[in-house]
């Protein structure tokens, strides 16, 4: 119970602070390459909200990826929690991790994830950064390199 009420206090305090985005999105190319060879090339779409903390951002990623490796279909679900810190104008870094789950191959393992972000100061329609992003995910006996190429879509 205490555990509960202390972690309502911190969100009731982050909150009264914070700058919350639940229309953030992103789309990117996608590069699955499991370590046992082969790979697959696919699109990934995800839901980004995002909480602005003063300088640094909280950013969910709850993503959807169909790649076609080893000759069927597989589904990726990816859900993260990435912290973004600015470098210098225009430029930031995101790093964080979670899990990610291959539907009927693989199942659920965690991830570790980092991202350059071009943070565009005006957008373009609804694009407002590109990214270029690694990922690790940690599947027993068989590690998979995940590389994005991707845009953040703004609403």
């Amino acid at each position: 119970m205490k555990i509960l009420l202390a972690l309502a206090v911190l969100l009731l305090a982050v909150s009264a602070r914070a700058d919350f985005q639940l229309l953030e999105f992103s789309a990117a190319y996608l590069d699955v390459t499991p370590e046992s060879g082969g790979n697959s090339s696919t699109f990934q779409l995800a839901w980004n909200p995002t909480i602005g903390l003063g300088g640094v951002d909280l950013r969910g990623d709850l993503g959807l990826a169909f790649p076609k490796p080893f000759d069927t279909t597989i589904t990726i679900i990816d859900y993260q929690l990435l912290l973004r810190l600015p470098l210098i104008p225009l430029f930031s870094i995101e790093g964080g991790g979670g899990w990610q789950t291959w539907v009927n191959s693989g199942g659920t393992h965690g991830i570790v994830s980092a991202n350059l972000n071009l943070d565009l100061p005006f957008k373009l329609i609804v694009i407002d950064r590109f990214f270029a992003g690694y990922s690790r995910y940690f599947l027993p006996n068989d590690g998979v390199n995940e590389y994005r190429l991707g845009v953040g879509i703004s609403l």
